[in-house]
């Protein structure tokens, strides 16, 4: 019988989601790099709509049908930024200054009723950024996925997998809304360093 080395691994399986364009937009960030990772190794990738009510209905669809070791879901953020943002907590919290791709908005309330006030991705994110600095990316560890969709998705994603015992780990990373300052291709190569980390992390 072949010996397995100690020092062989197994590749995660992901699933990667990029929201589509929002807002008169023809593009978005997230769903243009998210098509770049399309041919990693045990990568699985889809566009996930701009909508409070459908957006985590389509992952959990495809949680249900696959197992993945993670889920990594990227947006763009409202303004103008430098750097890649890792987003460590989802809030139970909705609000908006308008109105997502179903013509819905939000008004001070909660994502889902009498659920936990907030959840954090069991991820090491500092830990993650770090490594990521290392090497010459620009990415910060922040603690706001806003109240918008981005956190809505955040928040029922991270919620499905608690109820559920699930034991997959989910991340939101928040990507420059404009290519002024980092490129499409600098925050691509930012996503795959950063689930090169995450192989590691989760095997």
């Amino acid at each position: 019988m072949a010996m397995i080395s100690p020092t062989m691994r197994s590749e995660m399986n992901a699933l990667i989601c990029g929201f589509e364009p929002f807002g008169g937009r023809s593009i978005n960030n997230a769903w243009e790099v998210a098509q770049q990772l399309e041919g990693m190794r045990n990568v699985d990738v889809i566009k996930i709509p701009v909508s409070f009510e459908k957006s985590h209905q389509v992952i959990i669809e495809r949680l249900n049908h696959k197992r993945y070791d993670l889920v990594l879901i990227m947006g763009e953020t409202g303004f103008t930024t430098d750097y890649v943002r890792l987003e460590r907590v989802a809030i139970n919290y909705k609000d908006s200054l308008g109105a997502d791709n179903d013509g819905v908005t939000a008004d001070d309330a909660e994502l889902i009723v009498d659920a936990p006030k907030a959840y954090f991705t069991e991820l090491p994110v500092k830990r993650m950024a770090q490594f990521l600095k290392d090497r010459g990316h620009k990415v910060k560890v922040t603690n706001s996925t806003g109240t918008f969709v981005c956190n809505s998705v955040y928040y029922h994603i991270l919620h499905y997998l608690k109820e559920n015992d699930i034991p997959t780990k989910a991340l939101f990373v928040h990507l420059p809304a404009t290519t002024e300052v980092v490129s499409l291709e600098e925050m691509t190569e930012t996503l795959k360093a950063l689930i090169e980390k995450l192989n590691w992390i989760l095997n």
